[in-house]
């Protein structure tokens, strides 16, 4: 019985390696195509690496700055953030909060859109002229698409908002009702735009910094402070007396596993033994059971050495105690046998 078991599974393993092996020739055999090796050396060499991708952008923009327009020579030198870790801090921390800040800009364009209608209809002839370009002047809020542009153009840029670009009401009592509804617009697109939607831009950049601060020292000290591999902490260690940076370099040493799961990668299946087997099964299938996680041999003998010396020193008052009663008897059966 256990040798038909055998042999049915040496049969099992048999096709299963044929299968492999007429996969890797299939794969071997295949003839590429332009398209093919487009994709390979096109797509995913140049456009997926992050590495090559800056210089085939800025290659681009070289190219488009000879054919096109001089401009495209200005955008290429944006490469530099590919060279500058500072930079693509200040990138980062702009782009993790861009939903919020889309969505900030956006409820600020309501307001914008809200504000030109309002200005529009009942304070149109309250705005001064502008002058244009090749001289004279214009009205500049004549309909409510450009009272939209001017507000967000002008209005936001002015220190003190919209009332920046408005003439003043006369405070006489004929027109002073107008004087309180000009006032009440301009102070509150001030408050509304200038106040509040400015800051909440800054503190979505700031609190950007500030989170990516955070998440920067947390990283460095899980480097410094934690393993790896086994999860444990320096203390741990320290409070054992053993050397943490002795741990990380010589017994965890990340690249040692490395070179091992590497080495295992370029074996055939039939040339690894049963622990290689094992292992490399939970390597493809994701599992990080086979690593020492929360486990240290160091620690482990430490604390095997600790017990032991622990049952030696309860064990020294005994036998002291022993000894001495020995003692004693041996002097007694002296004194006995000197008298005899």
């Amino acid at each position: 019985m256990w040798f038909i078991a055998r042999s049915h599974l040496q049969w099992i393993t048999a096709i299963k390696e044929y299968k492999e092996d007429k996969m890797i020739r299939e794969r071997e055999s295949h003839r590429f195509t332009i398209i093919d090796y487009f994709h390979i050396y096109v797509i995913r060499l140049l456009l997926a690496n992050s590495e090559l991708r800056p210089f085939v952008m800025h290659a681009t923009c070289v190219i488009l700055g000879s054919f096109v327009s001089p401009v495209f020579y200005a955008i290429g030198l944006l490469v530099v953030i590919n060279v500058s870790e500072q930079m693509q801090y200040v990138l980062k921390a702009v782009t993790s909060y861009l939903k919020q800040l889309i969505i900030t800009l956006l409820l600020a364009l309501l307001i914008f859109f809200i504000y030109a209608n309002l200005l529009f209809y009942y304070f149109s002839d309250s705005f001064e002229k502008m002058e244009i370009r090749g001289g004279g002047s214009e009205e500049v809020c004549r309909s409510i698409s450009q009272c939209f542009f001017t507000l967000v153009n002008y209005a936001l840029r002015a220190g003190g908002g919209v009332g920046e670009l408005m003439n003043y009401e006369s405070y006489a009592i004929e027109n002073r009702s107008t004087f309180y509804q000009v006032t009440a617009v301009q102070i509150s697109f001030f408050l509304l735009i200038n106040v509040i939607f400015l800051n909440m831009i800054y503190g979505i950049i700031i609190d950007a910094f500030g989170e990516m601060r955070e998440e920067k020292e947390k990283k460095e000290h899980s480097a410094k402070n934690i393993c790896l591999l086994c999860s444990l902490e320096r203390w741990e260690f320290k409070k054992r007396g053993k050397s943490f940076d002795k741990h990380i370099k010589y017994d965890h040493n990340i690249w040692n596993y490395v070179y091992y799961i590497y080495d295992l990668s370029k074996k055939s299946r039939r040339d690894l033994n049963g622990q290689q087997t094992l292992i490399f099964s939970r390597i493809e299938a994701n599992d990080i059971s086979w690593l020492p996680i929360k486990a240290s041999m160091e620690l482990e003998m430490s604390a095997t050495e600790t017990e032991q010396g622990v049952t030696l020193e309860s064990l020294k008052d005994p036998l002291k105690a022993f000894l001495t009663q020995m003692r004693d008897i041996q002097g007694k059966l002296e004194a006995k046998g000197g008298i005899y």
